[in-house]
């Protein structure tokens, strides 16, 4: 059964006015004669009253919600659905907090080769570490911008 024809079916004084396309009594309000107009458009379903009742009032009147007006794909939805979730972003409190230790890193190791130190293997890798860490953030950030 399709999105029209499961609003249809609780409508009064439903008449065919061309493919796809109906006239009804509106249910939102006393209605006299038809003045709801319904058509089937690909997968959702368009209602207009010329009385002026919003789509959400006429269905709701029939007993169904908004969403009953859209047909669902049943095999694309559970493909939708199933799709990986990008993660959630961390808090901007803590790319900071990152971003900082990170620029403590890269300023310590600085100052030792400043003094003409030489980094260890262990330093090496903490500023290699540090400085991909900013790189993310920042490709992050800009995904998201």
């Amino acid at each position: 059964m399709s999105a029209a024809d499961t609003l249809i079916a609780r409508l009064d004084r439903v008449k065919a006015t061309g493919p796809s396309a109906w006239v009804a009594c509106c249910p939102a309000h006393e209605d006299k004669r038809p003045s709801l107009s319904i058509k089937q458009l690909d997968d959702r379903v368009l209602v207009h009253c010329w009385a002026g009742c919003g789509a959400a009032d006429v269905v709701a009147a029939v007993g169904l919600s908004l969403s009953a007006l859209f047909e669902r794909d049943e095999l694309n939805y559970q493909r939708a659905s199933n799709l990986p979730r990008r993660p959630p972003l961390p808090s901007s409190r803590e790319l900071l907090a990152l971003l900082e230790y990170d620029l403590a890193v890269i300023d310590i190791a600085c100052n030792h080769l400043k003094r003409g130190e030489v980094l260890n293997d262990s330093d090496s890798e903490s500023i290699v570490n540090a400085v991909a860490d900013v790189r993310r953030i920042l490709s992050t950030c800009h995904a998201y911008s």
